[in-house]
């Protein structure tokens, strides 16, 4: 479950070469815990964004179309994340015809 999470999923997720990573910018403490989380002390670490959110009717909108956000806390960076993708990459030196020709003028 902590893999899954897009707050801070490892500690040491600065120095880790991971295939996939998603990282929260701003992340924040759970407010509400488990006695799991508590006894793992991942209670302790910040693994998401403690939003405030109301379901409510509002001017023609009904519960499925009740995602409205503050345009200014979008701004101020709320569930901004950064994505880590690793891969591999190497340099190969091919002597070329151009090398050759090079070479026997000289």
């Amino acid at each position: 479950m902590a893999k899954q999470s897009i707050g801070i999923y490892m500690v040491n997720h600065d120095y880790r070469y991971d295939a996939d990573a998603h990282v929260l910018y701003y992340p924040q403490k759970p407010i509400v815990t488990t006695n799991a989380a508590r006894f793992s002390n991942y209670d302790k670490y910040p693994a998401g964004i403690n939003a405030i959110v109301s379901i409510q009717c509002y001017m023609g909108y009904n519960q499925e179309d009740s995602v409205i956000m503050n345009h200014s806390a979008v701004e101020r960076g709320l569930f901004r994340s950064v994505h880590f993708k690793t891969k591999a990459d190497e340099e190969r030196v091919h002597k070329g015809l151009g090398d050759a020709v090079s070479a026997e003028s000289g």
